[in-house]
């Protein structure tokens, strides 16, 4: 997800620049006296962790001895991952009303019909998606890059294939009727997540974390498939986040729906005993 319309540095009487926004960082320290480690919700689509970013954040990852993020991304099966995301019965087109179904080859020409017609509609939805904004080398993977020169560690909280079977759990239904409204709506979509990218860029978590169900970012707080995909797996991190904050030095990436509200991780590592305090 990526701000389509660029902000102008029009030049001012003054000529001084804007102050950069906090970014949606925070400070985690262990009891000990152990080094401090951080946490930054990421956008994992659309926001360049290079160019959109500021100091503070960078600062923050160049102190830290290690890097700790959702899944290793860089080594993902292909062949693996296209079975997976694939139908088990039937083919996509079969599942949409027909105008959706061109709209669908139209938005997606660089992908063969094959591909297209075996896809599950989550999966589908995903290319789309990454067609509604500017294509920007995502922030996790660009963390987990700028490792290899500087010699971090690295540890991850689950498996690629964790995330995706969690996707599969979706009622194939359901995923239809998400893919439908998306290509239907997609217009729409596409402003709810220049707003959204917006307000990450802002560092407005309140605002990001209320408008990010209806830009399809996290699913609605409360629903079951909130309950899936965030809930629960933040649940699942968390003894490995604290064994891995409590030795301190440690810089956490991991999707903002993960970070904020009341189940996420600001809240949760609080009540742990850990502070936890907004870098600004």
């Amino acid at each position: 997800m990526r701000l389509l319309c660029a902000l102008l540095l029009l030049p001012t009487l003054a000529c001084s620049d804007p102050e950069p926004a906090p970014p949606l960082l925070w400070r985690i320290q262990a009891q000990g006296g152990v080094p401090p480690s951080y946490l930054l919700g990421t956008m994992h689509i659309g926001v360049s962790a290079q160019d959109d970013l500021p100091r503070s954040v960078w600062d923050a990852f160049d102190g830290a001895a290690r890097l700790v993020e959702e899944a290793e991304i860089r080594f993902i099966d292909q062949q693996e991952y296209l079975k997976l995301a694939s139908l088990t019965g039937g083919q996509l087109d079969s599942l949409l009303p027909e105008d959706v179904w061109l709209d669908l080859v139209a938005l997606l020409s660089d992908v063969s019909l094959t591909r297209l017609h075996a896809l599950r509609p989550w999966a589908a939805s995903n290319l789309v998606f990454n067609k509604l904004v500017p294509e920007v080398e995502g922030m996790d993977l660009t963390f987990l890059n700028a490792t290899v020169p500087t010699g971090k560690t690295r540890a991850f909280l689950e498996l690629w294939q964790d995330q995706v079977n969690a996707l599969n759990q979706i009622p194939l239904e359901d995923d239809v009727d998400a893919l439908v409204e998306l290509v239907r709506e997609r217009e729409a979509y596409t402003r709810r997540l220049e707003e959204l990218i917006d307000l990450y860029l802002e560092g407005d978590g309140e605002g990001l974390y209320r408008a990010a169900p209806a830009a399809g970012a996290i699913p609605e707080p409360g629903t079951a498939l909130f309950d899936t995909f965030i809930r629960k797996r933040t649940q699942r991190w968390l003894p490995t986040l604290e064994t891995e904050l409590q030795s301190g030095g440690v810089f956490v990436a991991v999707g903002f729906g993960h970070v904020l509200g009341p189940e996420g991780l600001v809240q949760l590592l609080g009540q742990r005993g850990f502070t936890v305090t907004r870098v600004e």
